[in-house]
This record gives C-alpha cells, structure tokens and sequence, in this order.
C-alpha cells in the first residue's frame, strides 16, 4: 500500500510542479519526459520497498543517490541518456525527499 502511496503523492507532485514552477529539459520530448518519469518512479518504487535497515528517512536518501544510475534503466527499451536525464531532472527538485520521506 505505501507502494501506491509514494507513486501516486510523487506522479501529483510533479504534474504540478512541471504546470507551475519547473521547466522540463527542452531537448526530451512530453512522452520522452513521461515514460523516463514512469521508470524513474518504478525505480524509486523497488528501491523503497526493501525493508529499510535503517530510519526512513536514511533509506529515502540512500535510494535517492542511487536512484539515476545508468544499470538501474537498462532493463527498459528507452534512449538511456534521455531517461537519466528526466531522473536527474526529477532528483533535483528538493521537495521530492522531503515529500517521501514525510509521507511514507
């Protein structure tokens, strides 16, 4: 169930973080920047679902730093440098590990 939670509070936020504040990377298409978003929540998703050895909050920030590295999206059939740059683009929104780890 916090599974659904964390995709659900991260997809609403930044549907309204790209209408309101941040300018996607003009050089990733919408349906490029959807699906590296998709993959890069999927990600995100496994990563939290382990059982954290630690508080939540250390286990956000460890799947965090993790988070955009190359191995993680090579199981997918997407441009691999356009997906790590819609991660990267995701990542550097501060609020996203506030909101994890606050909601989860």
């Amino acid at each position: 169930m916090a599974c659904i939670k964390v995709i659900a509070i991260v997809c609403i936020f930044f549907q309204f973080v790209e209408i309101n504040c941040v300018k996607k990377p003009d050089d990733i298409s919408d349906e490029m920047y959807c699906l590296g978003c998709e993959a890069t929540i999927k990600e995100l998703d496994f990563m939290l679902r382990r059982k954290p050895t630690r508080g939540m909050g250390e286990t956000v920030s460890r799947a965090l730093m993790k988070l955009c590295e190359k191995n993680n999206f090579d199981k997918y059939d997407l441009d691999s440098k356009k997906v790590l740059k819609v991660c990267q683009h995701i990542k550097e929104e501060d609020a996203v590990e506030a909101i994890l780890i606050t909601d989860l």
